[in-house]
């Protein structure tokens, strides 16, 4: 089973190494690229999706 989060710039990241694995890389994604949104750790992982 994998995990998926596509972001609205475009980003899109799968991985079979669990949610906690995708989380990390959207927390990166958004503060490297997105720095002004400001999104609490809960928001971020209702965005992954189980595939």
């Amino acid at each position: 089973m994998g995990h998926v989060v596509a972001c609205q710039c475009g980003w899109t990241l799968v991985s079979p190494l669990g949610p906690d694995d995708v989380y990390e890389h959207l927390q990166l994604h958004v503060r490297v690229h997105h720095a002004g949104v400001k999104a609490s750790e809960s928001e971020l992982r209702e965005k992954i999706r189980t595939i």
